[in-house]
């Protein structure tokens, strides 16, 4: 159940589907499956964040795992979201997919330069 807290603590969409249908014992099995192929539990919740909340495909990832080593809170939700804004506010035109993981990679500088300070 705790996993359960934590995700809605990230802001998890409990309405959506895939949340709301998979029960804590079949969340725990997924859990376990993948800490079988050496994945730890961050990077499962980090790859479902990215897959399911913010659309990357899959095997964009799997190319560049790196991603899933990165904080979910002060990194992958932080970035996507300033983008997502962005977007809203219709201050970017680029698309989140299309800059694939590089936001996610870049240096706190870098992106705060190229996304923050540039709309400021």
């Amino acid at each position: 159940m705790l996993f359960c807290y934590a995700l809605l603590e990230m802001k998890f969409d409990p309405s959506r589907a895939h949340f709301v249908a998979m029960s804590n014992l079949t969340w725990a099995y997924k859990i376990e499956v993948h800490k079988r192929w050496g994945w730890t539990e961050h990077e499962i919740i980090g790859m479902d964040f990215l897959v399911n909340k913010m659309g990357f495909q899959s095997m964009t990832i799997a190319k560049r795992p790196v991603a899933l080593t990165y904080s979910l809170k002060s990194r992958l939700i932080l970035r996507c979201s300033v983008i997502k804004v962005l977007q809203m506010k219709g201050l970017t035109s680029e698309d989140l997919i299309l800059l694939s993981l590089s936001i996610l990679m870049i240096t706190d500088q870098s992106f705060v330069d190229r996304f923050i300070i540039k709309y400021i």
